[in-house]
């Protein structure tokens, strides 16, 4: 079984290899992670150590936290599990402008959109008219 530290307050480029070696002093580091941003692709500024023991936790916590390294102080906690979504990911709205579902403009029985309306000069932009004082949302 494994557990895992928190490693905030880390240098932007701090490196996973610098954290197994700075951590390899409390047990026997099974992995390190840090997060990059989906942006820019840089750190993010905190990271993960996982451990093959508690006590190696236990050890890196009293060890390393408050410790420097590249030039910053660590705060080192005992990570924590993420929490499950209820439901898993939420489903994304259908977009009838992407051309997925239908669209109910175009579905709309009062809105007649084929044949084109020359007396005001303005085409389709009159069948829009009919709208007003309608619920315009989806």
């Amino acid at each position: 079984m494994s557990a895992s530290v928190f490693v905030g307050n880390l240098n932007y480029r701090t490196t996973e290899a610098e954290l197994v070696q700075f951590f390899s002093v409390a047990g026997n580091v099974v992995s390190a992670k840090i997060p990059l941003d989906r942006d820019s692709g840089r750190s993010r500024g905190f990271g993960f150590v996982e451990f093959d023991s508690e006590e190696a936790v236990e050890q890196a916590i009293e060890r390393c936290n408050d410790s420097e390294l590249g030039g910053r102080k660590l705060r080192v906690n005992k990570a924590e599990s993420k929490p499950t979504r209820p439901g898993g990911a939420r489903p994304r709205p259908a977009r009838p402008d992407r051309g997925f579902g239908s669209n109910p403009m175009q579905d709309s029985p009062e809105l007649d959109f084929s044949r084109e309306d020359h007396s005001s000069g303005h085409g389709r932009r009159d069948d829009w008219k009919k709208l007003r004082g309608k619920k315009r949302t989806l």
